[in-house]
């Protein structure tokens, strides 16, 4: 019997993570998934944001004293920029050695934040609220970062909860970003930029796939981690070249020829970094200018450089076979490798190290590419198709169907793991 739904239904035919044809719930009465999905990556980032507070936020908000390694560093540039330099971000700091730019050679926007809210609260909370409120989004970006790359609501939600338990990894290492840097040795700025670049890495590919090309809002995060920490702006720059490697080597993903799709998305990529660098200008060229003021010692290796290679090479090759739109992330990978080997060969004096924590985040989202799950593009198709079925006829599947659905999609999933 021809219905509204069935039509729809055949139209919107799609293809899963693995690549293989799925033409939606076919025991299952539309909606019912999407809804089980909705509810169950409500109730994990619920999870998320109450193990967050409870255990992050409420003590750091009561006890910390901010004064660990380099967290006193950047405490008192707030301190000074709100007593001495407030509204300007940079000025000259006579109390130290035989005086320096303050905030010249470190990038200003924590410590100016600091110094704005300082003007109404009490300096220290001022401190303090900006790490939490991006402590807090730490989950959120996750998830939008995963949504940005199509993954399903709940594979979203799962990704979120396995990314920020890798934080608490680590207790020896101080990548930046995770909870033992942030909180042992004060890395309060990597940790806002940490999250800015999720957001970062998912505004990019909600840039690149849509057909408005809208840059406000991937220029406007890039500048903010230019504007907050410079390891992650560095990691920001690289992320964009591979994007661009990306698009020059993709064969086109809209209804356009791919010649004209890659000069389209290249141009905005193009535009995207001039308008960033003209945003940050004010303190990027006298920062490089300058440079030979500075001094900068190389800490830290990249931890196993030959297998973050040789895994990424492999995820890639699957990425481009499955043309499933997260060949970036790999090339990151690939691209920090080759980074940091040339920086060691030539001198250049950086910290490799810290990339570590980008690279194990952007594993776990790898991870979770490679399971077979529902994507954003199947839940758009059912919602269609749920739609269809509400303006057609009394939705023919019953209580019964709906039982054995629910009984019969696990051994879908596992019959299509089985197939890849």
């Amino acid at each position: 019997i021809r219905t509204p739904a069935t039509d729809l239904k055949n139209k919107n035919s799609v293809k899963n993570d693995a690549g293989l044809k799925d033409n939606g719930p076919e025991s299952l009465p539309t909606g019912f998934f999407s809804y089980r999905e909705s509810l169950f990556a409500s109730a994990v980032i619920f999870v998320l944001f109450a193990y967050t507070a409870i255990a992050i936020v409420i003590p750091f908000a009561l006890h910390n004293n901010l004064y660990a390694w380099d967290g006193a560093g950047l405490y008192f540039s707030s301190w000074y920029t709100k007593e001495y330099l407030f509204p300007e971000p940079i000025g000259w700091n006579p109390y130290f050695l035989m005086g320096y730019a303050q905030n010249q050679f470190y990038p200003p926007l924590y410590p100016y934040l600091s110094a704005l809210l300082g003007q109404f609260i009490p300096l220290e909370w001022a401190f303090k609220a900006i790490l939490i409120i991006a402590i807090m989004l730490m989950p959120v970006s996750f998830y939008f970062c995963g949504r940005a790359f199509g993954f399903g609501k709940a594979k979203s939600a799962a990704a979120s909860a396995f990314m920020l338990a890798l934080l608490f990894l680590f207790p020896g290492n101080y990548y930046g970003g995770n909870m033992h840097a942030t909180f042992k040795v004060g890395l309060f700025a990597n940790a806002v930029a940490l999250v800015l670049f999720f957001f970062y890495a998912g505004a990019l590919m909600k840039m690149c796939q849509d057909k408005s090309k809208k840059i406000i809002i991937p220029t406007a995060l890039f500048a903010l981690i230019i504007l907050t920490h410079t390891v992650t702006a560095l990691a920001a720059l690289i992320l964009l070249v591979s994007f661009t490697i990306w698009k020059i080597l993709d064969k086109g993903s809209f209804a356009a020829p791919a010649a004209l799709v890659s000069l389209a998305t290249l141009a905005t990529l193009g535009k995207h970094f001039l308008l960033s660098f003209f945003l940050t200008a004010f303190w990027v060229l006298p920062a490089v200018a300058k440079l030979g003021y500075s001094s900068v010692v190389p800490i830290g290796e990249l931890a196993e450089p030959a297998i973050i290679a040789g895994v990424s090479i492999a995820v890639l090759t699957y990425s481009i076979i499955r043309k499933n739109g997260f060949a970036p992330i790999p090339l990151f990978a690939i691209l920090v490798v080759l980074v940091s080997s040339l920086a060691n060969l030539t001198g250049v004096a950086m910290h490799p190290y810290r990339f570590m924590m980008y690279i194990y985040l952007f594993g776990a989202m790898a991870a979770f590419m490679l399971y077979p799950g529902v994507t954003k593009q199947k839940e758009k198709s059912e919602s269609e198709l749920a739609g269809a079925d509400k303006d057609g006829k009394k939705n023919r599947a019953g209580l019964a169907s709906t039982i054995m659905g629910f009984l019969e999609s696990p051994v879908r999933a596992i019959s299509k793991i089985g197939s890849v």
